[in-house]
């Protein structure tokens, strides 16, 4: 994936996603279902075991994601957001040169947090984050 093609799914995932988020928050009394909870969990569990399958570590990143985005009960966000998903696998597996397992989980650990205390706003810096590190690890 170039670079213009991963700035257009950063775009399009940030909008579905922050969106998504603050329908979520909105429906939830500002806080998130315990379904994400246990998405973010999970993926952190695995990425601290040891040697974690980088498979299985991106599977667990999606379902987190995709939790947010179905925390929103839209389905037009939902159905957009499905359409991304062979391109989000690739995105994440071109962080793994530049990532290691612990900073994926370290990159979630605190990520629901942060989002019930300063909204969609922290979903939308973890995804920059994330973009950023892909676009400096790929030139």
């Amino acid at each position: 994936m170039g670079r213009r093609e991963t700035r257009g799914l950063w775009e399009l995932r940030t909008a579905l996603e922050v969106e998504a988020v603050r329908l979520a928050l909105e429906a939830h009394d500002g806080r998130l279902p315990p379904e994400v909870h246990r998405a973010a969990a999970r993926l952190v569990a695995a990425c601290r075991r040891p040697r974690p399958s980088w498979r299985a570590v991106s599977d667990l990143h999606t379902a987190l994601h995709t939790a947010l985005v179905d925390a929103s009960g839209s389905d037009r966000i939902r159905a957009a957001y499905a359409v991304l998903a062979t391109e989000l696998r690739l995105f994440v597996l071109q962080l793994r040169p530049a990532w290691s397992a612990e900073r994926m989980a370290s990159h979630h650990a605190h990520l629901l947090e942060e989002i019930e205390r300063d909204g969609a706003d922290a979903l939308r810096r973890h995804l920059r984050d994330g973009f950023e590190s892909v676009s400096a690890a790929t030139g």
